[in-house]
């Protein structure tokens, strides 16, 4: 398994262009999997004349799945959380079909690029990690995985490039 470390600073920061590359230096990449955050906006707070806004945030595990619609949260990271879900969702998995509960949050990778408001499916904590970064995050921008002998790197950019990469041309 290859695995990212972030070096977060600046959590508010909202980066217009992102990209990100990692390198698996032993030639066995199966997972793809990042050190993130997620965090969650509380609604302000009137302290006497003095508004407050909390922002609390969790460092969390996450992998890759381009298999996966919706990006997903184990139950126990979104109890940890405190979160509240919006609703329900309607999946369709390899074991059949069925409904969770969905929540909102923002989420913080490494290098600062802030996504807000990410929808997120509860999935089941028999994982080594807590969140999965499904298509609805992986869609907003360009994902590259390349080899140089033997040796894997997996790229990621936001936004995605104008046109296509066509390995082809």
């Amino acid at each position: 398994m290859a695995y990212l470390n972030p070096d977060i600073k600046n959590m508010g920061k909202i980066n217009d262009y992102y990209a990100i590359t990692l390198f698996d230096n032993t030639g066995t990449l199966e997972h793809i999997i990042f050190d993130i955050h997620l965090r969650i906006k509380y609604p302000p707070k009137n302290s006497g004349n003095v508004t407050i806004n909390t922002i609390n945030n969790w460092s969390v595990t996450a992998v890759v799945d381009t298999g996966a619609t919706i990006s997903g949260i184990t139950s126990r990271m979104a109890t940890q959380m405190g979160l509240k879900s919006s609703g329900e969702y309607g999946f369709t998995s390899a074991i059949g079909k069925g409904l969770s509960p969905i929540y909102i949050f923002d989420v913080i990778f490494p290098k600062d690029k802030l996504i807000e408001n990410i929808e997120a499916v509860e999935i089941s904590d028999d994982h080594n990690f807590d969140f999965l970064i499904g298509m609805n995050i992986i869609s907003q921008g360009d994902m590259a995985l390349t080899s140089v002998n033997g040796k894997a790197a997996f790229s990621f950019r936001i936004p995605p490039a104008e046109k296509y990469i066509d390995f082809e041309q």
